[in-house]
């Protein structure tokens, strides 16, 4: 699905949205106890406003305006691969402390049942797209896994966000040791009131990366993936 940005149109290999469109739809319930790793910049439940470089986000609406986000996932694990682990490959490259200090780690709540699309792998399957096509393409290409994300919020107002399967899928099949499977989403926070104080924030509150829990949770994920932590 090439777009304005695509740096190879002719050859692009994000999936058209119009193959997507069939997804189910699955609707989870308030109970449900998140997690969000996110940038100490922001409170725990205030949205990303249109910053960064991601599968999908940012992205702009059919006005014009940026759609704030929130990335989520159902376990710590999830939550740390989907961002200060994400670029990491099993026995390759290294995270640095000096990165971990700018992320918190939070359970979260949110304020109503969410309505997400199901992009996780057994829907791509029976949908017929490659995971590479959506959820796992390649850096350069996020212009275009954007437009995905773009296309369902213009198309249905019901739409919370989308979820799929965490990279846990990747790194099996890369050797990787085994950690629990995670379902991750990106939440539009223009459909959830973004209003701080509008999630609930559930025990343990929240942890940092550098020290105590947080700590150990990043040395588990570094020692899975057989990388390093840098502390200098």
């Amino acid at each position: 699905m090439s777009g304005p940005d695509c740096p190879d149109p002719a050859h692009c290999p994000v999936a058209d949205y119009a193959s997507l469109t069939r997804a189910k739809r699955v609707d989870l319930p308030a109970r449900l106890e998140w997690r969000r790793c996110y940038d100490s910049t922001w409170g725990f439940d205030e949205p990303n406003p249109g910053k960064g470089d991601t599968c999908f986000a940012p992205f702009r609406d059919a006005s014009g305006a940026w759609v704030p986000t929130m990335y989520l996932a159902d376990n710590d694990a999830g939550a740390l691969l989907e961002t200060v682990f994400h670029d990491v490959a099993p026995g390759v490259g290294a995270v640095y402390e000096v990165t971990l200090r700018n992320y918190l780690l939070a359970r979260v709540s949110p304020p109503r049942d969410l309505r997400l699309v199901d992009l996780r792998d057994t829907e791509l399957a029976r949908l017929g797209v490659p995971r590479t096509a959506v959820v796992s393409s390649s850096a350069e290409h996020y212009a275009c896994t954007r437009l995905i994300a773009a296309g369902f919020y213009d198309d249905d107002p019901d739409i919370a966000g989308l979820l799929w399967d965490s990279r846990q899928s990747e790194l099996r099949r890369a050797g990787g040791r085994p950690m629990p499977a995670s379902a991750v989403a990106v939440i539009f926070s223009t459909r959830v009131t973004s209003k701080r104080g509008g999630w609930a924030r559930p025990k343990p509150g929240v942890l940092s990366l550098t020290s105590g829990a947080g700590r150990t949770l990043i040395d588990e994920i570094a020692d899975a993936l057989g990388v390093d932590v840098i502390t200098s």
